[in-house]
């Protein structure tokens, strides 16, 4: 505690707050350089540091699972640019999946679904208004999200 005092300047004149004796952890609220008081902190002086970038939401906090109708799918570019127009640069990556199937010598079939991943976790509530299910219209096709739920 005596190393964590003189970090804090507990002594009377060195940046203590003496008005106020309830800082975070029962540490007194410490001012500011220039003189001005600040409040008093709630977070905790021995936490390891956060690095966002490292340590982010799992992808699968982060994604939707969208389902286009048979026939009228969209492609990676059509949902980025989407997402990007209505909500900003919110989305991490897109990945449509094209079935492998060929039907009659055309190639591959129509695709039927997808997955979208955002730079935050609360974008995919936030787009489904809460709710179960939203559906939007994308170049004048129906765009069907849900919650990502991997198996």
């Amino acid at each position: 505690m005596d190393t964590l005092q003189s970090v804090v300047g507990r002594s009377k004149g060195k940046g203590v707050n003496n008005q106020h004796d309830g800082g975070a952890a029962g540490l007194p609220a410490v001012s500011a350089a220039d003189g001005t008081a600040r409040a008093p902190s709630k977070l905790n002086p021995l936490a390891k540091e956060w690095f966002p970038w490292q340590e982010r939401t799992p992808e699968k906090d982060r994604s939707l699972f969208v389902t286009f109708s048979n026939g009228y799918p969209l492609n990676d570019f059509q949902i980025w640019q989407f997402f990007t127009i209505m909500y900003g640069e919110c989305v991490e990556k897109v990945e449509v999946i094209w079935p492998e199937i060929r039907r009659r010598g055309r190639g591959r079939g129509p695709a039927l679904f997808g997955r979208v991943v955002f730079n935050n976790s609360c974008l995919p509530p936030f787009i489904l208004r809460n709710k179960d299910h939203a559906k939007f219209w994308v170049n004048g096709r129906p765009l069907w999200c849900k919650k990502f739920l991997p198996h």
